[in-house]
């Protein structure tokens, strides 16, 4: 978000906002454990939607299985 929405002219270091007018709206679709649904997830982009989010950006992951390989 600081990087997103942070002041222009920051009192410190050199990190800056590239959207210094950026409202944002931070939500949480995901249980304390990192796990949830999709209906979770689409709940939560409903929810952004209907306050006006312009842009949803997740950071989301999964397990992924190695497939096996006969090569």
């Amino acid at each position: 978000m600081g990087t997103a929405a942070g002041p222009a002219r920051p009192q410190q270091g050199p990190r800056y906002g590239v959207a210094t007018q950026a409202r944002i709206l931070a939500g949480k679709v995901l249980g304390n454990a990192g796990s949830g649904s999709d209906g979770q997830i689409l709940a939560g982009m409903d929810w952004a939607v209907a306050r006006g989010a312009r842009v949803i950006s997740m950071s989301l992951g999964a397990p992924v299985r190695q497939a096996n390989s006969s090569h």
